[in-house]
Protein backbone atom coordinates (compact mmCIF):
# COMPACT_ATOMS: atom_id res chain seq x y z
CA UNK A 1 0.00 0.00 0.00
CA UNK A 2 1.30 3.41 -0.89
CA UNK A 3 1.68 5.91 1.90
CA UNK A 4 -1.10 8.49 2.30
CA UNK A 5 1.36 11.27 1.79
CA UNK A 6 2.18 9.93 -1.64
CA UNK A 7 -1.46 9.88 -2.60
CA UNK A 8 -1.85 13.47 -1.48
CA UNK A 9 1.27 14.50 -3.38
CA UNK A 10 -0.03 12.74 -6.47
CA UNK A 11 -3.31 14.58 -6.24
CA UNK A 12 -1.54 17.88 -5.80
CA UNK A 13 0.73 17.09 -8.74
CA UNK A 14 -2.20 16.15 -10.96
CA UNK A 15 -4.09 19.27 -9.88
CA UNK A 16 -1.06 21.41 -10.63
CA UNK A 17 -0.68 19.73 -14.02
CA UNK A 18 -4.31 20.56 -14.83
CA UNK A 19 -3.79 24.20 -13.95
CA UNK A 20 -0.63 24.37 -16.06
CA UNK A 21 -2.38 22.66 -18.98
CA UNK A 22 -5.29 25.06 -18.76
CA UNK A 23 -2.90 28.03 -18.75
CA UNK A 24 -1.04 26.65 -21.74
CA UNK A 25 -4.27 26.19 -23.65
CA UNK A 26 -5.25 29.77 -22.89
CA UNK A 27 -1.85 31.02 -24.03
CA UNK A 28 -2.11 29.00 -27.24
CA UNK A 29 -5.59 30.33 -27.88
CA UNK A 30 -4.38 33.89 -27.45
CA UNK A 31 -1.00 33.75 -29.12
CA UNK A 32 -1.64 31.02 -31.70
CA UNK A 33 -0.21 27.61 -32.38
CA UNK A 34 2.20 27.43 -35.26
CA UNK A 35 1.14 24.67 -37.62
CA UNK A 36 2.00 23.54 -41.11
CA UNK A 37 -0.68 23.16 -43.73
CA UNK A 38 -0.93 22.89 -47.51
CA UNK A 39 1.32 21.37 -50.11
CA UNK A 40 3.64 24.37 -50.05
CA UNK A 41 4.09 24.23 -46.24
CA UNK A 42 3.05 27.80 -45.55
CA UNK A 43 2.99 28.70 -41.86
CA UNK A 44 -0.32 29.57 -40.25
CA UNK A 45 -1.59 30.67 -36.89
CA UNK A 46 -4.83 29.62 -35.29
CA UNK A 47 -7.02 31.64 -32.94
CA UNK A 48 -10.61 31.83 -31.78
CA UNK A 49 -13.11 34.11 -33.49
CA UNK A 50 -16.20 35.02 -31.49
CA UNK A 51 -19.20 35.58 -33.75
CA UNK A 52 -22.56 36.52 -32.27
CA UNK A 53 -21.59 34.77 -29.05
CA UNK A 54 -20.31 31.63 -30.81
CA UNK A 55 -16.64 30.68 -30.81
CA UNK A 56 -15.28 29.68 -34.20
CA UNK A 57 -11.75 28.73 -35.10
CA UNK A 58 -10.04 30.67 -37.87
CA UNK A 59 -6.54 30.54 -39.32
CA UNK A 60 -4.54 33.29 -40.91
CA UNK A 61 -1.14 33.61 -42.43
CA UNK A 62 1.48 35.36 -40.31
CA UNK A 63 1.45 38.52 -42.43
CA UNK A 64 1.67 42.07 -41.13
CA UNK A 65 -0.71 43.50 -43.70
CA UNK A 66 -3.34 40.80 -43.21
CA UNK A 67 -3.61 41.04 -39.44
CA UNK A 68 -4.11 44.78 -38.94
CA UNK A 69 -6.39 46.97 -41.00
CA UNK A 70 -5.96 50.59 -40.00
CA UNK A 71 -8.88 52.63 -41.23
CA UNK A 72 -7.53 56.10 -41.90
CA UNK A 73 -11.06 57.47 -41.83
CA UNK A 74 -13.81 55.79 -39.85
CA UNK A 75 -16.22 58.21 -41.45
CA UNK A 76 -15.78 56.23 -44.65
CA UNK A 77 -17.58 53.27 -43.11
CA UNK A 78 -19.77 55.09 -40.60
CA UNK A 79 -21.00 57.48 -43.26
CA UNK A 80 -24.77 57.55 -43.54
CA UNK A 81 -25.15 56.91 -47.24
CA UNK A 82 -28.32 58.28 -48.78
CA UNK A 83 -30.79 55.38 -48.81
CA UNK A 84 -34.25 56.74 -49.59
CA UNK A 85 -37.29 54.54 -49.28
CA UNK A 86 -37.37 52.13 -52.26
CA UNK A 87 -41.15 52.62 -52.44
CA UNK A 88 -40.69 56.30 -53.24
CA UNK A 89 -37.92 56.38 -55.83
CA UNK A 90 -39.32 54.03 -58.47
CA UNK A 91 -37.35 51.63 -60.65
CA UNK A 92 -35.47 53.88 -63.06
CA UNK A 93 -34.94 52.69 -66.62
CA UNK A 94 -32.27 51.18 -68.84
CA UNK A 95 -29.68 53.62 -70.15
CA UNK A 96 -30.20 52.42 -73.74
CA UNK A 97 -31.92 49.60 -75.58
CA UNK A 98 -29.34 48.21 -78.07
CA UNK A 99 -30.86 47.89 -81.55
CA UNK A 100 -28.21 45.65 -83.15
CA UNK A 101 -28.01 47.09 -86.67
CA UNK A 102 -26.64 45.38 -89.76
CA UNK A 103 -24.55 47.28 -92.32
CA UNK A 104 -25.80 47.69 -95.89
CA UNK A 105 -24.25 45.13 -98.29
CA UNK A 106 -22.70 43.06 -95.48
CA UNK A 107 -25.68 40.87 -94.45
CA UNK A 108 -24.78 39.36 -91.08
CA UNK A 109 -21.01 39.81 -91.46
CA UNK A 110 -21.02 43.11 -89.57
CA UNK A 111 -23.37 43.69 -86.62
CA UNK A 112 -23.29 47.02 -84.79
CA UNK A 113 -24.15 47.20 -81.08
CA UNK A 114 -23.92 50.90 -80.21
CA UNK A 115 -22.63 54.32 -81.25
CA UNK A 116 -21.31 56.71 -78.59
CA UNK A 117 -20.23 60.32 -78.90
CA UNK A 118 -17.21 60.02 -76.64
CA UNK A 119 -14.61 62.19 -74.94
CA UNK A 120 -10.97 61.89 -75.95
CA UNK A 121 -10.08 63.93 -72.84
CA UNK A 122 -11.59 66.24 -70.24
CA UNK A 123 -10.83 69.19 -72.53
CA UNK A 124 -12.40 67.61 -75.61
CA UNK A 125 -16.02 66.62 -75.07
CA UNK A 126 -17.89 64.41 -77.56
CA UNK A 127 -15.11 64.81 -80.12
CA UNK A 128 -15.09 61.14 -81.12
CA UNK A 129 -17.78 58.77 -82.33
CA UNK A 130 -17.14 55.21 -81.18
CA UNK A 131 -19.09 52.41 -82.86
CA UNK A 132 -18.96 48.95 -81.25
CA UNK A 133 -19.91 45.61 -82.74
CA UNK A 134 -18.76 42.42 -84.45
CA UNK A 135 -16.99 41.87 -87.77
CA UNK A 136 -16.60 38.57 -89.62
CA UNK A 137 -13.02 37.31 -89.85
CA UNK A 138 -13.13 37.39 -93.67
CA UNK A 139 -13.31 41.21 -93.60
CA UNK A 140 -10.18 41.83 -91.56
CA UNK A 141 -8.39 43.62 -94.43
CA UNK A 142 -11.18 46.10 -95.09
CA UNK A 143 -10.84 49.81 -94.36
CA UNK A 144 -13.88 51.77 -93.24
CA UNK A 145 -15.35 55.20 -92.69
CA UNK A 146 -18.09 56.49 -90.42
CA UNK A 147 -21.24 57.95 -91.94
CA UNK A 148 -22.91 60.38 -89.54
CA UNK A 149 -26.11 62.35 -89.88
CA UNK A 150 -26.28 65.43 -87.66
CA UNK A 151 -29.23 67.19 -86.08
CA UNK A 152 -28.95 69.86 -88.79
CA UNK A 153 -29.64 67.16 -91.39
CA UNK A 154 -26.09 67.22 -92.76
CA UNK A 155 -24.60 63.81 -93.66
CA UNK A 156 -20.83 63.66 -93.15
CA UNK A 157 -18.20 60.98 -93.61
CA UNK A 158 -14.87 60.59 -91.84
CA UNK A 159 -12.22 57.82 -91.90
CA UNK A 160 -12.56 55.19 -89.19
CA UNK A 161 -9.81 53.58 -87.14
CA UNK A 162 -10.62 49.91 -86.53
CA UNK A 163 -9.64 48.45 -83.16
CA UNK A 164 -9.78 44.67 -82.78
CA UNK A 165 -10.04 43.04 -79.40
CA UNK A 166 -7.50 40.30 -80.09
CA UNK A 167 -5.50 38.49 -82.73
CA UNK A 168 -7.25 35.25 -81.70
CA UNK A 169 -9.44 34.84 -84.74
CA UNK A 170 -13.00 33.60 -84.34
CA UNK A 171 -15.91 33.70 -86.78
CA UNK A 172 -17.15 37.04 -85.43
CA UNK A 173 -14.62 39.33 -83.78
CA UNK A 174 -15.25 42.16 -81.35
CA UNK A 175 -14.38 45.45 -83.01
CA UNK A 176 -14.57 49.17 -82.38
CA UNK A 177 -14.60 51.85 -85.08
CA UNK A 178 -13.33 55.23 -83.87
CA UNK A 179 -14.03 58.38 -85.89
CA UNK A 180 -13.52 62.08 -85.27
CA UNK A 181 -16.64 64.10 -84.62
CA UNK A 182 -16.11 66.97 -87.05
CA UNK A 183 -18.68 69.27 -85.45
CA UNK A 184 -17.80 68.83 -81.76
CA UNK A 185 -17.16 72.58 -81.40
CA UNK A 186 -20.00 73.90 -83.54
CA UNK A 187 -22.98 72.62 -81.59
CA UNK A 188 -24.28 70.47 -84.45
CA UNK A 189 -24.77 67.18 -82.63
CA UNK A 190 -24.51 63.72 -84.21
CA UNK A 191 -27.88 62.03 -84.50
CA UNK A 192 -27.38 58.62 -86.15
CA UNK A 193 -24.35 56.77 -87.50
CA UNK A 194 -23.18 53.68 -89.36
CA UNK A 195 -20.07 52.54 -91.24
CA UNK A 196 -19.18 51.84 -94.86
CA UNK A 197 -16.04 50.75 -96.64
CA UNK A 198 -13.84 53.59 -97.87
CA UNK A 199 -14.96 52.92 -101.48
CA UNK A 200 -18.68 53.04 -100.71
CA UNK A 201 -20.85 56.15 -100.61
CA UNK A 202 -22.67 57.00 -97.41
CA UNK A 203 -26.38 56.25 -97.89
CA UNK A 204 -29.48 57.90 -96.48
CA UNK A 205 -31.25 54.69 -95.45
CA UNK A 206 -31.42 55.89 -91.88
CA UNK A 207 -33.27 52.84 -90.61
CA UNK A 208 -29.89 51.11 -90.99
CA UNK A 209 -28.15 53.68 -88.76
CA UNK A 210 -27.62 53.46 -85.01
CA UNK A 211 -28.83 56.29 -82.77
CA UNK A 212 -25.85 58.13 -81.31
CA UNK A 213 -25.87 58.34 -77.50
CA UNK A 214 -23.57 60.57 -75.47
CA UNK A 215 -20.84 59.78 -72.99
CA UNK A 216 -21.04 61.19 -69.48
CA UNK A 217 -19.65 64.71 -69.23
CA UNK A 218 -16.36 64.99 -67.39
CA UNK A 219 -16.65 64.48 -63.65
CA UNK A 220 -14.05 64.52 -60.91
CA UNK A 221 -15.40 61.18 -59.68
CA UNK A 222 -14.89 57.42 -59.88
CA UNK A 223 -16.82 55.08 -62.18
CA UNK A 224 -16.81 51.31 -62.65
CA UNK A 225 -17.38 49.16 -65.72
CA UNK A 226 -18.63 45.88 -64.32
CA UNK A 227 -19.43 44.01 -67.55
CA UNK A 228 -22.13 41.37 -67.20
CA UNK A 229 -24.53 40.60 -64.41
CA UNK A 230 -26.48 37.56 -65.51
CA UNK A 231 -28.26 34.35 -64.67
CA UNK A 232 -28.42 33.19 -61.08
CA UNK A 233 -26.11 35.77 -59.48
CA UNK A 234 -27.26 36.20 -55.89
CA UNK A 235 -29.08 39.37 -54.88
CA UNK A 236 -27.05 39.39 -51.63
CA UNK A 237 -23.80 39.48 -53.61
CA UNK A 238 -24.93 42.55 -55.54
CA UNK A 239 -26.15 44.23 -52.37
CA UNK A 240 -22.88 43.73 -50.46
CA UNK A 241 -20.83 44.87 -53.47
CA UNK A 242 -22.79 48.07 -54.08
CA UNK A 243 -23.01 49.08 -50.43
CA UNK A 244 -19.31 48.65 -49.76
CA UNK A 245 -18.20 50.34 -52.97
CA UNK A 246 -20.54 53.28 -52.41
CA UNK A 247 -18.75 53.90 -49.14
CA UNK A 248 -15.37 53.50 -50.82
CA UNK A 249 -16.25 56.38 -53.16
CA UNK A 250 -17.66 54.85 -56.36
CA UNK A 251 -20.35 57.14 -57.82
CA UNK A 252 -21.31 55.38 -61.08
CA UNK A 253 -21.48 51.72 -62.12
CA UNK A 254 -22.40 50.64 -65.65
CA UNK A 255 -23.82 47.11 -65.73
CA UNK A 256 -24.85 44.94 -68.70
CA UNK A 257 -27.64 42.52 -67.84
CA UNK A 258 -28.62 39.23 -69.45
CA UNK A 259 -31.30 36.79 -68.27
CA UNK A 260 -30.91 38.04 -64.72
CA UNK A 261 -33.02 36.43 -61.98
CA UNK A 262 -35.84 38.60 -60.54
CA UNK A 263 -34.34 39.01 -57.04
CA UNK A 264 -30.99 40.28 -58.31
CA UNK A 265 -32.67 42.54 -60.85
CA UNK A 266 -34.80 44.02 -58.08
CA UNK A 267 -31.60 45.05 -56.26
CA UNK A 268 -30.19 46.55 -59.47
CA UNK A 269 -33.38 48.54 -60.01
CA UNK A 270 -32.90 50.13 -56.61
CA UNK A 271 -29.40 51.37 -57.42
CA UNK A 272 -30.54 52.39 -60.88
CA UNK A 273 -33.26 54.54 -59.32
CA UNK A 274 -30.68 56.09 -57.00
CA UNK A 275 -28.63 57.07 -60.06
CA UNK A 276 -25.61 54.99 -59.05
CA UNK A 277 -26.15 52.14 -61.50
CA UNK A 278 -26.80 52.44 -65.23
CA UNK A 279 -28.13 49.26 -66.81
CA UNK A 280 -27.95 48.13 -70.43
CA UNK A 281 -29.66 44.89 -71.52
CA UNK A 282 -27.22 42.80 -73.57
CA UNK A 283 -28.53 40.88 -76.56
CA UNK A 284 -26.58 38.62 -78.89
CA UNK A 285 -25.90 39.13 -82.55
CA UNK A 286 -28.92 38.84 -84.83
CA UNK A 287 -27.32 36.04 -86.84
CA UNK A 288 -26.62 33.96 -83.79
CA UNK A 289 -29.60 34.04 -81.49
CA UNK A 290 -29.82 30.26 -81.26
CA UNK A 291 -26.19 29.26 -81.71
CA UNK A 292 -23.93 31.26 -79.47
CA UNK A 293 -21.83 30.57 -76.37
CA UNK A 294 -23.78 31.61 -73.29
CA UNK A 295 -22.42 34.39 -71.13
CA UNK A 296 -20.08 32.82 -68.61
CA UNK A 297 -18.81 30.17 -71.04
CA UNK A 298 -15.03 30.35 -71.34
CA UNK A 299 -13.88 30.19 -74.96
CA UNK A 300 -12.51 32.69 -77.47
CA UNK A 301 -15.86 33.47 -79.11
CA UNK A 302 -17.48 34.09 -75.72
CA UNK A 303 -14.59 36.37 -74.73
CA UNK A 304 -15.06 38.24 -78.02
CA UNK A 305 -18.73 38.71 -77.25
CA UNK A 306 -17.90 40.02 -73.76
CA UNK A 307 -15.48 42.61 -75.17
CA UNK A 308 -18.23 44.42 -77.10
CA UNK A 309 -19.90 45.82 -73.95
CA UNK A 310 -16.43 46.59 -72.57
CA UNK A 311 -15.76 48.81 -75.60
CA UNK A 312 -19.17 50.40 -75.07
CA UNK A 313 -18.67 51.00 -71.36
CA UNK A 314 -15.20 52.49 -71.71
CA UNK A 315 -16.53 54.89 -74.35
CA UNK A 316 -19.44 55.99 -72.15
CA UNK A 317 -17.42 56.53 -68.96
CA UNK A 318 -14.27 58.18 -70.34
CA UNK A 319 -15.35 61.45 -68.74
CA UNK A 320 -14.59 60.27 -65.19
CA UNK A 321 -11.40 61.03 -63.32
CA UNK A 322 -10.80 57.36 -62.56
CA UNK A 323 -12.36 54.43 -64.38
CA UNK A 324 -12.16 50.91 -62.96
CA UNK A 325 -12.91 47.68 -64.76
CA UNK A 326 -13.94 45.17 -62.09
CA UNK A 327 -16.82 42.71 -61.80
CA UNK A 328 -19.42 42.59 -59.05
CA UNK A 329 -17.67 39.65 -57.37
CA UNK A 330 -14.38 41.59 -57.14
CA UNK A 331 -13.47 44.02 -54.37
CA UNK A 332 -10.54 46.39 -54.83
CA UNK A 333 -9.41 47.19 -51.30
CA UNK A 334 -6.51 49.23 -49.99
CA UNK A 335 -4.65 47.35 -47.27
CA UNK A 336 -4.80 50.55 -45.21
CA UNK A 337 -8.56 50.83 -45.59
CA UNK A 338 -8.32 53.97 -47.73
CA UNK A 339 -11.28 55.18 -49.79
CA UNK A 340 -10.64 54.74 -53.49
CA UNK A 341 -10.06 58.42 -54.24
CA UNK A 342 -7.38 58.68 -51.53
CA UNK A 343 -5.76 55.42 -52.60
CA UNK A 344 -5.70 56.35 -56.30
CA UNK A 345 -4.54 59.92 -55.67
CA UNK A 346 -1.68 58.55 -53.54
CA UNK A 347 -0.68 56.11 -56.29
CA UNK A 348 -0.89 58.87 -58.91
CA UNK A 349 1.34 61.14 -56.84
CA UNK A 350 3.93 58.38 -56.43
CA UNK A 351 3.78 57.43 -60.12
CA UNK A 352 3.05 60.66 -62.03
CA UNK A 353 3.58 59.11 -65.46
CA UNK A 354 1.08 56.28 -64.91
CA UNK A 355 -1.99 56.17 -67.12
CA UNK A 356 -3.47 53.53 -64.85
CA UNK A 357 -2.80 50.74 -62.43
CA UNK A 358 -2.97 46.95 -62.60
CA UNK A 359 -3.78 45.16 -59.35
CA UNK A 360 -2.92 41.66 -58.22
CA UNK A 361 -5.80 39.33 -57.39
CA UNK A 362 -6.44 37.17 -54.35
CA UNK A 363 -9.08 34.55 -55.07
CA UNK A 364 -11.38 33.70 -52.17
CA UNK A 365 -12.49 30.32 -53.44
CA UNK A 366 -16.08 29.74 -52.43
CA UNK A 367 -15.65 26.01 -53.07
CA UNK A 368 -13.57 25.95 -49.87
CA UNK A 369 -15.19 25.74 -46.45
CA UNK A 370 -16.59 28.89 -44.91
CA UNK A 371 -14.23 30.38 -42.34
CA UNK A 372 -17.11 32.23 -40.64
CA UNK A 373 -20.79 31.45 -40.51
CA UNK A 374 -22.04 34.45 -38.55
CA UNK A 375 -22.18 36.69 -41.65
CA UNK A 376 -25.01 36.34 -44.15
CA UNK A 377 -22.79 37.47 -47.03
CA UNK A 378 -19.96 35.76 -48.90
CA UNK A 379 -17.55 38.59 -48.21
CA UNK A 380 -17.95 37.93 -44.50
CA UNK A 381 -17.83 34.14 -44.76
CA UNK A 382 -14.94 33.23 -47.07
CA UNK A 383 -11.75 34.53 -45.50
CA UNK A 384 -9.36 31.97 -46.96
CA UNK A 385 -7.68 33.18 -50.14
CA UNK A 386 -4.84 32.40 -52.50
CA UNK A 387 -1.59 34.30 -52.62
CA UNK A 388 -1.69 37.47 -54.79
CA UNK A 389 -1.79 36.35 -58.42
CA UNK A 390 -1.90 37.87 -61.89
CA UNK A 391 -4.86 35.57 -62.62
CA UNK A 392 -7.43 37.75 -64.40
CA UNK A 393 -6.01 40.92 -62.92
CA UNK A 394 -7.92 44.13 -63.49
CA UNK A 395 -7.16 47.82 -63.71
CA UNK A 396 -8.10 51.36 -62.79
CA UNK A 397 -7.20 54.01 -65.36
CA UNK A 398 -7.18 57.76 -65.87
CA UNK A 399 -9.06 58.02 -69.17
CA UNK A 400 -7.40 61.33 -70.13
CA UNK A 401 -4.12 59.41 -70.43
CA UNK A 402 -5.33 56.51 -72.59
CA UNK A 403 -5.52 55.61 -76.23
CA UNK A 404 -8.59 53.78 -77.46
CA UNK A 405 -8.71 49.99 -77.30
CA UNK A 406 -8.43 49.11 -73.61
CA UNK A 407 -9.67 45.66 -72.68
CA UNK A 408 -10.81 43.65 -69.68
CA UNK A 409 -7.35 42.80 -68.37
CA UNK A 410 -5.13 45.43 -69.95
CA UNK A 411 -5.23 49.05 -71.07
CA UNK A 412 -3.48 51.25 -73.62
CA UNK A 413 -1.52 54.20 -72.22
CA UNK A 414 -0.91 57.21 -74.45
CA UNK A 415 2.79 56.41 -74.73
CA UNK A 416 3.45 59.30 -77.12
CA UNK A 417 2.46 61.64 -74.32
CA UNK A 418 4.82 59.84 -71.92
CA UNK A 419 2.32 57.72 -69.99
CA UNK A 420 2.74 54.07 -69.00
CA UNK A 421 1.31 51.22 -66.94
CA UNK A 422 2.10 50.62 -63.29
CA UNK A 423 1.60 47.37 -61.35
CA UNK A 424 0.56 48.05 -57.75
CA UNK A 425 2.33 46.12 -55.01
CA UNK A 426 0.16 43.63 -53.15
CA UNK A 427 1.38 45.34 -49.98
CA UNK A 428 -0.65 48.41 -50.98
CA UNK A 429 -3.87 47.04 -52.47
CA UNK A 430 -5.28 43.93 -54.08
CA UNK A 431 -8.48 42.80 -55.75
CA UNK A 432 -10.33 40.20 -53.69
CA UNK A 433 -12.19 37.92 -56.09
CA UNK A 434 -14.96 35.78 -54.55
CA UNK A 435 -15.65 32.88 -56.89
CA UNK A 436 -15.89 29.11 -57.11
CA UNK A 437 -13.03 26.94 -58.29
CA UNK A 438 -12.47 27.32 -62.02
CA UNK A 439 -12.94 24.22 -64.15
CA UNK A 440 -9.68 25.10 -65.92
CA UNK A 441 -7.75 24.88 -62.65
CA UNK A 442 -9.04 21.35 -62.13
CA UNK A 443 -8.42 20.30 -65.75
CA UNK A 444 -4.82 21.48 -65.48
CA UNK A 445 -4.35 19.28 -62.41
CA UNK A 446 -4.26 22.40 -60.28
CA UNK A 447 -7.33 21.66 -58.23
CA UNK A 448 -8.18 24.49 -55.90
CA UNK A 449 -7.34 22.39 -52.87
CA UNK A 450 -3.70 22.49 -54.02
CA UNK A 451 -3.52 26.27 -53.76
CA UNK A 452 -1.86 27.44 -50.58
CA UNK A 453 -4.53 29.03 -48.43
CA UNK A 454 -4.22 31.94 -46.05
CA UNK A 455 -7.06 33.81 -44.43
CA UNK A 456 -7.25 37.45 -45.40
CA UNK A 457 -10.04 39.28 -43.57
CA UNK A 458 -9.40 42.68 -45.14
CA UNK A 459 -12.77 42.77 -46.88
CA UNK A 460 -14.56 41.09 -44.00
CA UNK A 461 -13.32 43.66 -41.48
CA UNK A 462 -14.63 46.49 -43.60
CA UNK A 463 -17.93 44.82 -44.35
CA UNK A 464 -18.75 43.75 -40.80
CA UNK A 465 -18.96 47.43 -39.85
CA UNK A 466 -21.81 48.01 -42.30
CA UNK A 467 -23.51 44.61 -42.39
CA UNK A 468 -26.31 45.56 -39.94
CA UNK A 469 -27.22 48.53 -42.16
CA UNK A 470 -27.04 46.36 -45.28
CA UNK A 471 -29.46 43.88 -43.76
CA UNK A 472 -31.89 46.68 -42.92
CA UNK A 473 -31.64 48.01 -46.47
CA UNK A 474 -32.23 44.54 -47.88
CA UNK A 475 -35.45 44.24 -45.90
CA UNK A 476 -36.63 47.62 -47.17
CA UNK A 477 -35.81 46.80 -50.79
CA UNK A 478 -37.71 43.54 -50.80
CA UNK A 479 -40.63 44.99 -48.83
CA UNK A 480 -41.13 47.32 -51.78
CA UNK A 481 -41.73 44.46 -54.24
Amino acid sequence: MLPKGFKLSSRLWLSSLGVVSTCLLLVYALLGISIWRGDNHMRYYSDVLVCNGTSQERSYENSTYNNDLNLTSDTMINLTVDTPDPKLIGNGKDLIQPLMKRVVNFQNNIILFSAVAGNSSSKHIWDTIDIQGWEHKSLSNNTYKCCVRYTSGALRMVPAIRINWTNWVTEMNAVQFVCSNLTSRTGDLPDVATIATHKMECHNLYDWHLPVTFAHAHKNEIAVCSKFVYGSVAADDLLSWFELHRRLGVTKVLVYTHKLNPEAFHVLRYYRALGIADTVPFIFRLDDQHNHPEIGVKNVQAWNDEQVPVFDCLARLRGYRYLALVDTDEYLISNRGLPWMNMLDDLSAKHPSAAGFNFYVKVHVTSWNKARTCSQFKVGQYLNSTRPMTERWKHVTMPDRLRHGSQTHTFNPNEKAGFNRHVVSAEDAVIHHFRSCRTQWIEENSACIQFGQSADDTVSKLFEKIEPDVLKLKARIFESQ
